[in-house]
């Protein structure tokens, strides 16, 4: 494994926590507040604002940032 595979592990590693403590922000006092989704992934939103819709989860990570993860039945 080069230092190159490396660092980019590390950084999809930094990134995860940094998600996950937004969407523990988002949780900790109760059910979220749902917001509607967003049209795209730089449309309005506030760090740790939580959407979804029937096919994905999405989540503010900075001003007008979103991501989003893809959820399907098991």
């Amino acid at each position: 494994m080069s230092a190159a595979d490396l660092d980019t592990i590390n950084s999809t590693q930094a990134q995860g926590v940094q998600y996950l403590g937004l969407i523990y922000q988002a949780i900790k006092n109760g059910p979220p507040a749902w917001q509607p989704v967003p049209a795209t992934a730089t449309s309005p939103g506030i760090a740790g604002q939580l959407a979804y819709d029937a096919n994905f989860i999405y989540l503010c990570i900075g001003p007008s940032v979103w991501k989003r993860v893809g959820i399907s039945t098991f």
